[in-house]
Order: structure tokens, then sequence, then C-alpha cells
């Protein structure tokens, strides 16, 4: 079993402002997991808690170390299929107007209660690891550049694969977000090797295969090794 991302929705300020994101209407399943990143071009400007359906979010990730973009990651599983956005408010700090991002994802995988997170700040090499816990998971993460250095072909460290292009509003920030498969678990590295220069906030987040039990594979003409 491979996880890939049953949809992405990709906001970004148009402006150096203070507008809250907000995703276009959607309607999850039952068991879908959420996760949703964030970034602000600056520590000195926050984000507050993400909103959206009836579901409880998780803070799991949150930096505002100096020199460095804010940076933040939510989750949630969803408990009842309804329609929905994801909200994340606008940014407070200095003068009240920032550029910021968000990059929403849905899954079909499980959380564990507590789940992996590895990350890195004040990061020059764009690199870090995450230890994950099971087999088949998926690494999904967010990375912002605070030197905001041109993204041009980004080169993604392994093979992970872009959730949408690099939001690099001039001079002020550059943000990635990609996720990654992690076929055994174990420390998985990622972040970027390309470009250099950079100056991250970079964190990772497992999301668990849900696997079928070793009968019910077989009963569907799987091979139990496969699982």
């Amino acid at each position: 079993m491979t996880l890939t991302p049953i949809a992405v929705y990709q906001v970004n300020s148009a402006a150096k402002d203070a507008t809250s994101l907000v995703t276009p209407s959607f309607t999850p399943a039952v068991g879908e997991v959420i996760i949703v990143t964030a970034f602000t071009e600056d520590s000195a400007f926050t984000l507050g808690t993400v909103t959206g359906g009836t579901s409880t979010w998780a803070s799991r990730y949150s930096n505002t170390t100096a020199s460095n973009c804010s940076a933040y990651a939510w989750t949630t599983t969803i408990a009842t299929s309804a329609a929905m956005t994801v909200t994340t408010p606008a940014p407070t700090g200095p003068g009240g107007i920032s550029w910021h991002s968000m990059t929403v994802s849905r899954w079909s995988g499980k959380l564990a209660a507590t789940p992996a997170v590895g990350s890195a700040n004040n990061n020059t090499a764009s690199s870090s690891t995450v230890t994950t816990v099971a087999a088949k998971s998926a690494v999904v993460w967010g990375c912002a550049d605070w030197n905001a250095v041109a993204p041009g072909t980004p080169t993604y460290r392994s093979s992970a694969t872009a959730l949408g292009a690099p939001f690099a509003p001039a001079g002020a920030y550059t943000q990635y977000s990609a996720y990654q498969q992690a076929p055994t678990a174990g420390a998985q590295t990622f972040g970027l090797s390309a470009p250099t220069g950079q100056q991250d906030n970079l964190f990772g987040i497992e999301v668990q295969a849900v696997l079928a039990s070793a009968a019910t594979y077989a009963k569907t003409g799987g091979v139990v090794g496969d699982i």
C-alpha cells in the first residue's frame, strides 16, 4: 500500500496583509486525516489555531524562533462527514500585516495518538529526520526559508513529492510543502538539497497506513506478505 493525498488545497496571501486564509469547501469521509501546515514570513508574526468542521484540531508543531519564519502544523481526524472549509486566522504582529500561507492535505491513513514529528530550525542544511513507528507510512512535511532564496527547480530529499508549488513572494520568504513514502519504520530524512543557502524552519509528521488484516487481505486475492 502506498499513501498518497486524497486532495490538496494551497492557499496563500495575495499580498502582505492581515487576511484569514480559507480553503474551498470540501466533504471528507469519516476517518480521513487532515493536515494543515502554515507559515508567516517572520517569527514576529504569529497565527492562531485553525478552524473547520466539527472535529477537534490538535497542534503538532509551533515554532517562532527569532530569525526564522513562524511555522505551524495542525491535524484532525474526521468524525462526521459534512461539507467544510479550513480557515487559518490572520497573522498578528508588528504593523498587523505579513505574507502568510497554508497547505491543507487530506489522507486516508490514520494518526498515532501522538504522531511522530521531526523538526529543525535555524537550519542551513534544509534537512531533518523523523523516526516513524509504522511500516508503509508517509511523512508530510513543510518548510519555510527566512532567507527567501529563490526556489528555482527544487530538489527534494528522499524522492519526496511536492504538495503544490513553492510560494515565494519576492524578498519575503519561500515556502515548500511535500510528502514522501516511508516503507519501513525508522529514521526518515526529509527536506531539500537544492536550492542552497536557506535558513529553514522545517518539520515533518508521520501519517500511518490503514492496513487490512491478513484474513481480509487474503480474501481479496492479495498476497499476505504485501500487507
